[in-house]
């Protein structure tokens, strides 16, 4: 998985979080919301819906190949530039 760079505006590493799984039907969806925020400058934050589900083993994966913890990581690091 790759890791989060450091905040665009202050520098400091942000932090990834979920607002839980909320289940959509009977057939094993979840929807989330996932946020990446800097706890510091506050200024650097998005957010990404994405819906999940358990497979017959109870594995949790992308319910439409879509896995929005992947997809906002990498629209966050697409953001900072290295010096």
């Amino acid at each position: 998985m790759e890791e989060l760079k450091r905040c665009p505006f202050c520098g400091s590493i942000p932090t990834l979080y979920h607002d839980g799984l909320h289940q959509v039907d009977s057939k094993r969806k979840y929807h989330t919301t996932w946020m990446i925020l800097c706890e510091r400058c506050h200024n650097a934050s998005m957010s990404n819906s994405a819906y999940y589900s358990f497979d017959e083993d109870g594995v949790l994966s992308p319910y439409d190949e879509k896995d929005g913890r992947k997809e906002i990581i990498s629209r966050w690091n697409s953001r900072y530039k290295e010096d």
